[in-house]
């Protein structure tokens, strides 16, 4: 994926807009608020982050509002669609990926995190592994991600990238490590199991049990025999 003059400029303009949006505020703050000097610094940068990550959740809101990400294959080229889908990837990945992916975050509040930042997510839904693409991803009520899982809802192939949404239903278990690529809708009930590699499109039914890489159904919630009796039939 090459990078271009344009989305130089774009992402150079975003990051000194919410800087500015950070300082701004530690400014207003320190002209109100009279504190203790040794105490003063600590709490205006503490103001200062909250700014900067407060203006890159309204960049991020007018993106979506102004050019949403639509499902397709696009040519990572000017056009508006492309260079809008790599500022969203970077102004995501340098701004927010230390509170999204260094474990700033608490397991319960990621999805209400993620959630801010475009994700469709259900009641009590724990997220431990990471959403890119969150606006192109739907999470069900009581669906749970497990630790270093990926949702991915763009896969990259030289100047072309695939969009696609990443549908998850109700009480849906993705397991550790696990990776769910674009254009996947996995049922109520179902489960992918750890380290399983979902490839473009699959489609998962309610309460079938998907393993492997590339996954595949191995059995369904409820009939263990029947998982069992697959995995021994491919050990022979």
């Amino acid at each position: 994926m090459k990078i271009i003059l344009p989305d130089i400029i774009l992402g150079t303009s975003a990051t000194g807009a919410c800087l500015a949006a950070g300082a701004g505020l530690a400014l207003v703050v320190h002209q109100l608020i009279l504190l203790p000097h040794g105490f003063q610094a600590f709490f205006l940068f503490a103001v200062f982050l909250s700014g900067f990550v407060l203006g890159t959740l309204i960049l991020l809101w007018l993106l979506r509002l102004l050019c949403p990400l639509l499902e397709g294959g696009l040519l990572l080229n000017t056009d508006r669609q492309s260079l809008v889908w790599k500022l969203m990837g970077y102004v995501y990945v340098t701004h927010l990926w230390p509170l999204i992916n260094a474990n700033l975050v608490p397991v319960n509040l990621r999805g209400p995190a993620f959630s801010l930042l475009g994700a469709k997510i259900g009641k009590s839904v724990m997220v431990g592994g990471k959403i890119l693409d969150p606006s192109l991803v739907e999470i069900g009520d009581y669906s749970m991600l497990g630790e270093d899982c990926l949702l991915t809802s763009h896969a990259v192939e030289g100047d072309r990238v695939d969009l696609g949404m990443i549908v998850v239903g109700r009480n849906v278990t993705v397991g550790v490590k696990a990776v769910v690529l674009p254009d996947v809708h996995i049922g109520d009930n179902a489960i992918v199991a750890a380290g399983a590699v979902v490839k473009k499109g699959s489609r998962i039914g309610a309460g079938e049990i998907w393993g492997g890489v590339p996954a595949r159904r191995i059995g369904e919630v409820g009939r263990g025999e029947g998982v069992r009796e697959r995995g021994r039939d491919e050990e022979m």
